[in-house]
């Protein structure tokens, strides 16, 4: 087996709990999407430094987790797509290559200009997608819950009625051997 046919077959199963929406701010459409479990991961990562570093606000680590979080999830702004990994600065090395930075942190430096009202409802919505994503998931695995006790019931009333056709051939084979042994009876004394 590929590797690329591995990844095909896991493909269905990368979708699952993967939504996004578009998010309407003083008419400025922002696309946001839910995190994978590796961007997760990233946002902590970033934090990780703050964490121990005791001159760091309980606000300022929220904002910067806000700001984490939301430069990962924005992926459109007015229909324009935010996917590109690197963003280009403007920026020019001697050799004349552009500078190019990581789209998370653009974006979070970005975020880091805007109002905690505009961030705060952004994450939010963020927030709410999360939970919308998190209740199909959970209906998806609760109907097929339903589904495997529906199937496990029809087995047992299936398995029941078994058990009684079993039953009541037993009861006709004993009655015909004590119809055999009273014939054979019969016979013997007759």
């Amino acid at each position: 087996m590929k590797l690329s046919q591995l990844k095909g077959l896991f493909d269905p199963l990368v979708q699952v709990g993967h939504t996004s929406k578009v998010v309407k701010v003083e008419g400025i459409e922002i696309k946001i999407k839910t995190l994978t479990s590796k961007e997760e991961a990233d946002v902590q990562k970033a934090l990780s430094s703050l964490r121990e570093d005791e001159n760091v606000s309980t606000i300022e680590y929220v904002d910067l987790f806000r700001r984490e979080t939301l430069s990962r999830s924005i992926i459109a702004l007015n229909g324009v797509s935010l996917e590109e990994p690197l963003i280009e600065t403007g920026e020019t090395l001697e050799n004349g290559v552009p500078v190019k930075v990581k789209r998370e942190e653009a974006l979070s430096e970005i975020l880091g200009g805007l109002s905690r009202v505009v961030v705060t409802h952004l994450f939010q919505e963020l927030a709410l997608l999360s939970e919308a994503a998190e209740k199909k998931v959970s209906s998806n695995l609760e109907s097929s819950e339903k589904k495997i006790e529906e199937e496990r019931k029809s087995l047992e009333e299936r398995l029941d009625t078994l058990n009684k056709t079993a039953d009541m051939d037993a009861a006709a084979e004993s009655h015909a051997n004590m119809r055999n042994v009273y014939s054979n009876a019969i016979s013997e004394i007759g």
